[in-house]
């Protein structure tokens, strides 16, 4: 849990410290936390400014771009050492990232890829 005191947010133990005027959900500061224009803190009170379903898409965004990609970038010569069944499985693996900022849901890595 994070908490809003004195327009500022906090985690963790926060003994010591003035009454919090707010909450925040771990898994919300979690997505809201990377992008400063998507959120505010007003009156002592945390205030969404965008979509937490286009936050994680975005996040999601990022994270094919450092897992996926670097893979399917590779190039012709990794490809032609690929068998049919690994190009087929590779094909879905990229589908299935490409899908991902709309379905939620991300792949995980492929075990022969290296």
């Amino acid at each position: 849990m994070f908490y809003v005191i004195n327009n500022m947010v906090f985690g963790g133990d926060i003994s010591g410290l003035p009454e919090p005027t707010d909450t925040i959900e771990d898994a919300v500061w979690e997505l809201y936390c990377s992008d400063p224009t998507a959120y505010k803190i007003e009156n002592g009170k945390f205030v969404k400014l965008k979509d937490e379903t286009e936050l994680r898409a975005n996040a999601i965004r990022t994270r094919r771009e450092r897992e996926c990609f670097p893979i399917i970038n590779r190039g012709a010569l990794w490809y032609e050492k690929l068998t049919e069944e690994q190009k087929t499985e590779l094909s879905a693996w990229y589908e299935a990232w490409l899908d991902a900022p709309a379905t939620g849901i991300m792949p995980g890595l492929l075990t022969w890829v290296k």
